[in-house]
């Protein structure tokens, strides 16, 4: 912002330079001779070379030149030209000569070697700049606002506004349409306007500025600022629509496909904070913890007051906005150093579930079956960690559902017919075609749930899914987790709920994403809501992998022990519970080569036994012979 703010001072500083043109016209009605002695006037202030294509008086209070051009020796300007420049005084020139009433230029190019008021020229561009690691990127940003503001503080310009206050008429305007400005060795983070205009108008003892500029790469940038003879006092920077992706993509940590930024941060001299308010849209990601395209993410929105704390930055009075949601949002920075941390924490009160997951991409959440989510939540999450290693990352949050109303669609009609038989594809193995079942009475491998020991549902309650029978369809933990791992750049983790297999394995791919996730969950509520607990249990067990080809617990018992599900002993539910992480693995392991059981799967075996004594689901009698009995597999067929 300082850079600007510099730019800024110097095209106004320029426009009234022009505007001191005007006292050399009454010196010679001929407009060559007014024309080359305005040149020569401001060769002997710029100290360098300047030349003014013609001149026209047109009252005794107005004149005309086209064609300026000027070069400066030395300075921060090299030199600029102007197509035409149009001076208006407040009264005729007589005998002496009066305040400028207004200065209109237009056609203006303006071409510097550097910026003003640059002592710190090498510190504005600092080295950090060059990293581009996120760490680099946010701790450059944070310490060009200390500096911004630090230099704003020091109230700068008050020379140049004194000068333009004992030349403007109160009432005055200067007026700069169709200006451009280039930098010789512009730093790569200092996007220079495509084309802008600059007003400034006198009020009394103070200058109101205010400029609007149309950015090369999308988006206009408009300020204004409030200076006097005392300097710089106040301002308001605000962006409509500028493109992101210039500062986006100098880091490796997204990919970043599209990203636009609109809002405002208003600036006083002296002043604790800086209030702002941003809204990012069209922020559209690449990366595979969002799925496998790029996901156009919605609209992000932020508001607060910025302010330096002891050891960083800090924003204060805080709202996050998604969509038309909003919430609260407290963000701490710091320290400014070599290892910064940035801390985030954001609550929602009564929060739009409907609104919130239509928000979210077809990709991430079907349209339809987030409209199939009313009712309200509240949310209350934190995280965040030092940005020089996301491994050491925090996540933690809670929310409430209980509010939560699921309304019929289309999720809702593909979740009742589980409540019947209905056909269900079995995947292939490497070499055959997949094949289709019938999940209910009418085909032979199925196994109703009274048709199915209580000690196998119990084992595999108990190692898949100790909650099962309280909660309501998934574990936020696993979201949770699942988020931090891709927070701290992790592969992400495995590990469901027994109704979110149900879904993955009914609806979903095996991707660890967040878009499944979500679908997870949205299909486990559907499940739970429209399902009994026996009835998603019978499924699961009907169509879980059990071994190569081998699906449903029927084909499993039989396979393993030869005998129908219904006579499984507790010691053999437990080793087919055991087999489910890793049905395929394990199959070839224990059973394919022939081998039996090994002393760690017996321990495993006993694990789960010991559980289930836990849990209740087997007697200390029960208990005890379980132990004590071997596991005896059937000869393998496969």
């Amino acid at each position: 912002m300082s850079r600007a703010l510099k730019v800024l001072l110097i095209v106004a500083a320029i426009a009234l330079l022009l505007g001191g043109l005007g006292v050399l016209w009454f010196m010679s009605q001929a407009g060559d001779e007014v024309a080359e002695r305005a040149a020569a006037k401001l060769q002997e202030q710029l100290g360098g070379t300047c030349k003014i294509g013609s001149a026209e008086v047109l009252s005794p209070s107005k004149v005309a030149f086209k064609n300026v051009a000027c070069t400066a020796d030395q300075g921060p300007l090299v030199g600029f030209a102007a197509v035409h420049v149009a001076l208006e005084f407040d009264g005729p020139i007589l005998r002496g000569i009066p305040p400028i009433q207004s200065v209109r230029v237009d056609g203006m190019h303006v071409a510097l070697r550097s910026l003003p008021m640059d002592a710190d020229a090498d510190d504005d561009d600092d080295d950090s700049s060059a990293d581009t690691s996120l760490s680099g990127i946010v701790q450059a940003l944070a310490q060009r606002y200390v500096r911004t503001r630090d230099w704003l503080d020091e109230r700068p310009g008050g020379d140049i506004s004194a000068s333009v206050l004992s030349r403007l008429a109160d009432g005055g305007t200067v007026l700069v349409e169709r200006a451009t400005v280039t930098l010789a060795d512009m730093p790569q983070d200092l996007p220079l306007p495509e084309e802008f205009s600059v007003q400034l108008d006198r009020v009394g003892d103070v200058l109101e500025v205010g400029v609007a500029a149309k950015l090369p790469s999308g988006g206009t940038v408009r300020a204004a600022a409030t200076t006097s003879a005392d300097g710089l006092a106040s301002g308001e920077l605000a962006l409509d629509k500028v493109d992101l992706l210039p500062l986006l993509q100098r880091t490796d940590a997204f990919d970043v496909r599209a990203a636009t930024v609109t809002g405002s941060v208003q600036f006083k001299a002296g002043a604790e904070s800086w209030p702002l308010d941003f809204l990012l849209a069209g922020l559209t990601v690449n990366h595979p913890f969002l799925g496998k395209v790029p996901a156009a993410l919605p609209s992000l929105g932020a508001r607060g007051d910025l302010a330096l704390s002891d050891d960083g930055l800090v924003l204060r009075s805080g709202e996050w906005t998604v969509d038309e949601e909003v919430g609260d949002l407290d963000v701490r920075f710091g320290p400014l150093g070599d290892e910064p941390a940035v801390q985030v924490h954001a609550e929602g009160q009564r929060l739009k579930l409907g609104r919130l997951l239509g928000a979210l991409p077809d990709s991430i959440l079907p349209d339809d079956w987030a409209k199939e989510i009313q009712g309200t939540m509240d949310l209350d999450v934190s995280f965040g960690g030092p940005l020089h290693d996301r491994s050491a990352w925090t996540l933690d949050w809670d929310a409430d559902f209980s509010r939560m109303i699921l309304a019929d669609g289309e999720l809702a009609a593909q979740i009742r017919r589980l409540h019947g038989p209905f056909e269900h594809v079995i995947p292939a193995r490497a070499g055959f075609d997949p094949s289709r079942r019938i999940i209910g009475p009418t085909d032979p491998h199925f196994a109703s749930y009274q048709e199915i020991s209580s000690w196998l549902s119990a084992a595999v309650v108990s190692t898949e899914d100790a909650g099962f029978f309280v909660h309501s369809g998934f574990e936020m933990s696993e979201i949770k987790e699942a988020m931090l791992d891709n927070l701290r750049e992790g592969d992400g983790r495995g590990g469901s709920t027994i109704t979110q297999q149900l879904a993955k394995n009914l609806f979903l791919s095996g991707e660890r994403t967040l878009s499944r996730k979500l679908k997870e969950a949205v299909i486990s509520w559907r499940l739970e809501r429209d399902l009994s607990k026996e009835r998603i249990l019978e499924i699961y067990l009907n169509i879980a992998e059990w071994g190569p080809g081998i699906y449903g617990i029927r084909d499993a018992a039989d396979h393993y022990f030869a005998r129908t599900p219904k006579v499984l002993k507790p010691e053999e539910a437990a080793f087919l519970a055991s087999l489910l992480p890793s049905p395929r693995r394990y199959h070839g392991y224990y059973h394919g080569k022939g081998r039996g059981l090994t002393r760690g799967r017996q321990e495993r075996v006993v694990q789960i036994l010991d559980t289930m004594a836990r849990l209740g689901s087997l007697d200390p009698a029960q208990h005890q012979r379980a132990r004590g009995g071997g596991v005896e597999l059937a000869p393998c067929g496969l």
